[in-house]
């Protein structure tokens, strides 16, 4: 006699790092294994605002994150022409919220300066806002937003990855789409590309749970490319 399984127990999952080694273009690959060191090459390591807390949740280590901790480049505002993208890129987050509707909005992955003019503009910004939804936001001309709401966030307590990618749009501007796990939820097109961002950074900020790690790539993937990662990481 068989039984069926209790389909309440809970189901064992392992969860990696991101791999990037047959990705192309990589500017960033920061892992959150216990440390927030840059793996692309570029150097671009990061460093946290609170004394780091590292937590092992499905065999995968994560940086215990807080809405008063913050994730940047170890130097600083400055001029990095490798993470000062325009047109094509892919931003993958690999995170574990838990909690999703905020006081305030958290950063999830951010390059851009202060203030509003040009030279300081966002040039790729994915955001939880206090709703739990996701957002993608950059800046064109002279501070000007452009911002799209998208219709879900991130699951809570379980790790999720989260992607954006974009690419050149056929006469101006970009095209974007969202993937969760793997899947695509969401296409638009931005009518202006961003623009400025020399003196900018990499930041993070306000995330509440683990933060996995954070790829991020001067070229746009595929579907087929963005899902064969998530079923690296063990998310799809």
């Amino acid at each position: 006699m068989f039984l069926d399984p209790d389909p309440l127990a809970p189901v064992a999952v392992s969860i990696s790092p991101i791999d990037v080694s047959a990705m192309v273009g990589v500017e960033l690959a920061v892992d959150c294994e216990g440390d927030l060191l840059d793996a692309s090459g570029n150097g671009f390591d990061l460093t946290a605002t609170l004394a780091p807390e590292y937590l092992e949740i499905d065999g995968k280590l994560g940086l215990w994150s807080r809405a008063s901790q913050s994730i940047l480049m170890v130097a600083g505002v400055g001029d990095y022409p490798a993470l000062q993208l325009y047109g094509a890129a892919t931003f993958h987050a690999l995170v574990f919220a838990s909690d999703q509707v905020l006081g305030a909005g958290a950063i999830v992955l951010n390059f851009s300066g202060t203030g509003e003019t040009e030279p300081a503009n966002a040039l790729y910004s994915l955001e939880i806002l206090t709703t739990g939804q996701l957002s993608y936001f950059h800046e064109h001309g002279a501070g000007v937003d452009d911002r799209v709401t998208l219709e879900w966030g991130p699951p809570v307590g379980r790790w999720a990855l989260l992607t954006v990618t974009r690419r050149p749009g056929a006469v101006s501007g970009v095209d974007c789409v969202s993937y969760l796990n793997g899947a695509q939820i969401d296409a638009w097109s931005e009518a202006d590309a961003p623009t400025g961002g020399t003196a900018a950074q990499f930041k993070c900020s306000g995330v509440v749970g683990l933060l996995g790690g954070w790829v991020i790539a001067n070229a746009e993937q595929s579907a087929a490319d963005v899902l064969a990662v998530a079923e690296q990481v063990g998310v799809a």
